[in-house]
């Protein structure tokens, strides 16, 4: 019976109680959290109608455009020696406060010359969650699920509380960036500990519940946005409530995995007791329970160090030295500070000197580890489609999934109203995926998503924007695919992904959705500014193309899922067939 096997065996007997559901509501609560930040750039900097502020005796700069004078939003004519006159920038505007009393838009008046800070704002959050997004895998694996999860919580909450008081939008930015590395380490840390502590019958079901109050999360982001239109406020009162989760975290406990893999066997054993006592439950003998951790953490470090075909070249070496990456990845992590040290491959546990080289030749060592490690993914045949195939689906649902999270000001006479619907359709979005893969598989299932979501929003590219219900109900529905396709693929790549490189493709994915998160607000405003319907088309095009993309992909539901990527390779890998 394998490590996985016996743990979740234990997991049976802990059962569910008090002590398991404690970790699942804290998550739960702290999903919550997260969509007022990810998605507040959709009410904290608006497109807000303004006018030119001249100055007295400046005259105003009157546009000629097919047929029609206007006045310049930007720019004034002023009076020099001579008589004549001069274009000049703007630098005051009057707004139209109608919509919002107070927003970023029009406290720092970021229009004009500064209009492209507006999408920078959301930009800057999922740049900070694109760099944490590969490193969270690492940093949770190195110093644990709770210790991540509960500092990445934390710092959450201070930066959140300290946003509403920032004096200047260089301050703003640079926050939203540090608080865009906390987002995937606290939310994938936490799901981590959920899953690792979750009664094995019940891990499909928690998985998608510990993420539904994020679509109750948006429905009440639009209702509060409604109700308080100073973005000061508004964020004052939407972060208040995440000091509530402080008290639990006192409560949770590491992942007894994690600390049985990593060797604290006292500390998981304590873990395990108190879990027991919380879920009035009998647990094996101590002698039992420790022999077992000693079995579990020794086929861990067995398959940590022997894996010969996975060796690269150490530079400072000679040309017979090898080092495994399981060994080079664990020096750099856990003895770089002692110098330079090679655990030689016949002798797990006895180290030698490397000559006395210095800490840059480790340097090297680790850049050639990095780069192994990536193009692992893209080195074969098979695992370069696989690997290129999701990276492309990934990237067009971060693009799609936020572009239309933002875009109530182009979908909706009522951003407000668009907010709190687009969370009503993250509910069936998230919910109807079980039965949907259940019966159709994962690849058909992202297909129908894929192609719903592409049809509806090019149709809206065809449909004139007076047609108000029209055109909503239109970009709901493609919020309800996309939805329901971000699902989907987190599944199917899990799947498609060997064992080996399962992280490490996971990781990178999440990376490459982040970057098309990272457009998505430029492309809602401004393309839109150039031409109204270029959103649509283009995520559109992009929800078709995700769909044709899904066809190079095979089959995973029922299939016994690779290992390793040579198992991958001399599979019977094809679009139509299973893997």
């Amino acid at each position: 019976m394998g490590s996985g096997a016996k743990f979740d065996d234990l997991l049976t007997q802990l059962g569910t109680g008090k002590w398991n559901l404690l970790v699942f509501c804290s998550v739960a609560y702290w999903t919550v959290q997260v969509p007022y930040h990810s998605m507040g750039g959709a009410f904290l900097t608006p497109q807000t109608d303004h006018r030119c502020l001249p100055p007295d005796g400046a005259l105003p700069l009157l546009l000629n455009d097919t047929n029609t004078t206007t006045v310049s939003k930007c720019s004034y004519l002023a009076k020099v020696a001579g008589g004549g006159v001069e274009v000049q920038p703007c630098t005051e505007w009057s707004f139209d406060n109608s919509t919002y009393d107070n927003s970023l838009t029009s406290e720092f008046e970021l229009v004009c010359n500064y209009k492209s800070l507006r999408p920078t704002y959301t930009s800057m959050y999922y740049i900070g969650a694109c760099v944490a997004s590969p490193l969270n895998g690492w940093l949770s694996d190195r110093y644990g699920r709770k210790t991540m999860m509960t500092f990445a919580m934390i710092m959450y909450i201070i930066l959140g509380n300290c946003l509403s008081w920032l004096p200047n939008i260089s301050a703003l930015l640079t926050l939203r960036f540090i608080m865009g590395l906390m987002h995937p380490t606290s939310l994938q840390s936490g799901f981590s500990l959920v899953m690792e502590v979750c009664e094995p019958r019940y891990r499909s079901t928690v998985g998608i519940l510990v993420f539904l109050p994020w679509a109750l999360a948006i429905m009440w982001w639009g209702g509060l946005a409604y109700l308080i239109r100073d973005w000061r406020w508004l964020m004052f009162t939407v972060t208040i409530p995440s000091f509530f989760i402080l008290p639990p975290l006192w409560f949770i406990d590491e992942s007894p995995r994690w600390l049985m893999v990593r060797g604290h066997h006292d500390r998981a054993l304590q873990v395990l007791e108190k879990a027991a006592r919380w879920n009035n439950v009998q647990l094996p003998p101590r002698d039992q329970l420790l022999a077992m951790m000693e079995d579990i953490s020794s086929e861990v470090m067995s398959c940590r160090h022997f894996q010969p075909s996975h060796a690269i070249p150490l530079p400072y070496a000679q040309s017979t030295q090898v080092v495994h990456k399981a060994q080079i990845s664990y020096l750099w992590m856990e003895d770089w500070h002692v110098g330079c040290r090679l655990e030689t491959p016949t002798s797990p546990g006895i180290y030698k000197s490397c000559g006395g080289r210095r800490m840059p030749n480790v340097t090297l060592a680790y850049l050639g580890l990095f780069i192994n490690e990536f193009t692992v993914l893209v080195r074969t045949k098979k695992m370069r489609v696989i690997t290129l195939s999701v990276y492309s689906i990934f990237f067009t649902a971060g693009l799609v999934y936020l572009g239309l999270s933002l875009g109530g000001e182009g979908y909706s006479s009522d951003p407000f109203v668009y907010m709190a619907l687009s969370g009503v359709m993250e509910l069936p979005g998230s919910t109807v995926t079980i039965p949907m893969i259940n019966h159709l598989g994962r690849r058909l299932s992202n297909i129908i998503c894929f192609t719903v979501t592409g049809v509806a929003l090019l149709a809206l590219t065809f449909i004139p924007a007076s047609r108000v219900w029209l055109v909503m109900i239109l970009a709901l529905v493609g919020k309800l695919a996309i939805a329901a396709a971000y699902q989907i693929i987190y599944l199917h790549g899990a799947e498609l992904f060997p064992t080996e490189v399962r992280i490490r493709g996971l990781g990178t994915a999440s990376m490459v959705s982040k970057l098309g998160s990272i457009l998505a607000p430029y492309l809602m405003d401004t393309m839109r500014s150039v031409w109204e319907p270029a959103p649509s088309l283009v995520c559109g095009l992009a929800g078709l193309m995700a769909a044709g993309v899904t066809f190079l992909l095979p089959e995973t539901a029922g299939a016994a899922l690779p290992d390793t990527v040579a198992q991958l390779e001399a599979s019977s890998f094809s679009g139509s067939s299973q893997l």
